[in-house]
Order: structure tokens, then sequence, then C-alpha cells
């Protein structure tokens, strides 16, 4: 239960820094049908979020949010022995529209966590 987890966190300390992996976007609602069964065998994923559920679950859970950024991963698709022709003509949009907004990239094709620094509600 990750909302008694949290809670249950908040007395260990007055700051924290979350790392959450946002998993639900655009593209993984409309072409990964089985984005959450494969997320869960890969890594062990059992709760999945967008940006907003990220961060209500957080305030609902007693933390007040300082900062929130996006830490991308998407250079992992380069590294030699797992690059793809179809991986770069995913990366390439992506790239593009993380120049006007990382968050409306996120929202769409999605590839990032979300990093928060949060402190215990007083």
């Amino acid at each position: 239960n990750s909302h008694e987890f949290l809670r249950k966190l908040s007395t260990k300390s007055d700051y924290f820094l979350f790392n959450i992996p946002i998993e639900i976007n655009l593209i993984s609602l409309f072409l990964r049908r089985s984005i959450f069964k494969r997320s869960y065998s890969d890594v062990g994923h059992k709760h999945f979020f967008t940006v907003d559920t990220a961060k209500l679950l957080l305030e609902v859970c007693g933390y007040d949010i300082i900062s929130s950024s996006f830490a991308n991963s998407r250079t992992r698709h380069f590294v030699k022995s797992n690059f793809s022709f179809m991986r770069l003509l995913f990366f390439l949009p992506t790239l593009f529209l993380s120049f006007f907004s990382e968050d409306f990239a996120n929202r769409i094709l999605g590839g990032s966590s979300l990093v928060v620094l949060a402190k215990k509600k007083n």
C-alpha cells in the first residue's frame, strides 16, 4: 500500500527526494496494451503514475512539494548494444517536444522519471 508506506516514511526525516517513474502517457495508453504487465515483469513496478497523480499522492500522504523536475533516461537507447533505428525514430520527436516543454513531451511520449524534493507537512 503506497499510502501507508509514504505516511510511515514521513516520520523518518523532514526532507525527502523521490524518483517516480512516469509510465502513463498518451503513447502508452494507445500503443502499449501490455505496458503495465511488461513494466511489472521487467522492473517490478506495481504502481503506475502520471505527473499529476504522483504529485497528488505525495500531497495526500502529508508532503509539501518544494520542487520537481524530470530525469530522463532517453540516452539509454543509444548504447551500442541497445541501439536500433526504431529507437532513433522515437527519440527525435521526444527531443523536439522537450525543447518546447518537457512536461508536454512527457505527457505525450513518456520516457522520464519525476524527481521531487518534498518536506513533511507540519
